[in-house]
């Protein structure tokens, strides 16, 4: 299949001097909704990724913006505040353990990226040695995954070493614990972005070459696609309720995040097993976005990169939010350097 190219036009709308906003009402960015660190830090991840933010000035901008605001939602003590008001004022203490994992995830990330400066990776280094430790304290496997990424780009930092480690041990024994039969998973139900939880575990047997870590994210990545394709389709499950081992899964709302993550995962998987099939699997899943649904609908404007905010029975969710967007963009920043007709 021909993907588009991307475009970064809506993404861009959602920026401003501050950082990203999280929502949009259809494509219009919502400010009574604010800022968040969960955005903000997806959104460091993918123009460090992006093969052509270096060659757009309006990029490099906004990739400022966005280190500067983890920056500034890193507290003393390792932590993040997650949601920012329009008038720039934190609305709650600390953020969710997701929160923290995925600022965690953006400043590992940022701290080895070449397309920034030397001083700004010593800032984003300073912010992910403060915050990788407390990844102990996290008992969601996809809060320690979501740090774990951000492990795996700054392998060279011991603490990331022992974090990756002990995550990746984490996981292992969550599988061993609610794996069973005909369910090869870590927890007795599937709920949102799990694909990231293989993908943690690819990554981390890359870097420590642990056979048990890559034992488990293989068990783990063929049950996702069992349960997760529809012959050649993409067919997530819908977030209306977990699909609980034993149930039955549920067909809407069918989030772009799910999508994108299914991409990464299998990229990674491809890059680490080197089996084809894997690469197939991702072109599959990133054609989701595109028309190759359920609904037989495309979630992507292709004028402006837009997503709309998932699949529900009716058709398409018309709001154009940041996570979306950014989990389209992330999809499409992976298989960039993996093969062409991806991208």
């Amino acid at each position: 299949m021909n993907f588009p190219r991307i475009e970064l036009h809506h993404f861009f709308s959602l920026c401003d001097d501050t950082g990203l906003f999280q929502h949009a009402h259809y494509s219009v960015p919502n400010r009574n909704e604010g800022y968040c660190t969960d955005d903000v830090a997806r959104a460091v991840v993918f123009l460090c990724n992006h093969s052509q933010a270096r060659h757009d000035s309006q990029a490099m901008r906004v990739l400022a913006v966005c280190v500067s605001f983890l920056h500034f939602a890193s507290r003393p003590d390792g932590t993040f505040h997650n949601f920012l008001s329009y008038s720039r004022r934190w609305l709650h203490g600390i953020g969710s353990e997701d929160c923290q994992g995925r600022a965690i995830w953006a400043a590992g990330t940022a701290c080895r990226a070449d397309v920034l400066d030397q001083p700004a990776r010593f800032a984003a280094e300073e912010i992910f040695r403060r915050s990788a430790r407390r990844m102990v304290r996290f008992r969601s496997p996809r809060s320690r995954s979501f740090g774990m990424l951000g492990c795996a780009r700054a392998p060279g930092i011991d603490v990331a070493q022992d974090m990756l480690r002990e995550g990746g041990d984490f996981l292992v024994r969550l599988f061993n614990d609610a794996a069973h039969n005909d369910w090869q998973w870590f927890e007795p139900y599937l709920t949102y972005c799990n694909a990231r939880i293989p993908h943690a575990l690819y990554l981390a047997y890359d870097v420590l070459r642990k056979q048990e870590y890559l034992d488990v994210a293989e068990r783990s990545m063929q049950f996702l696609i069992q349960v997760m394709f529809d012959g050649d389709m993409l067919d997530v499950p819908g977030n209306h309720a977990w699909f609980e081992a034993g149930g039955t899964r549920s067909i809407f709302d069918q989030q772009p995040v799910e999508a994108g993550t299914m991409v990464e995962a299998l990229v990674c998987a491809f890059r680490v097993t080197g089996s084809l099939d894997y690469l197939k699997r991702a072109e599959q899943a990133l054609a989701w976005y595109h028309g190759t649904n359920r609904l037989g609908q495309a979630l992507i404007e292709p004028a402006t990169g837009a997503c709309y905010d998932g699949l529900m029975p009716s058709g398409v969710n018309k709001n154009q939010g940041a996570e979306s967007v950014l989990s389209y963009l992330l999809a499409r920043a992976e298989p960039a350097a993996v093969q062409p007709v991806l991208v």
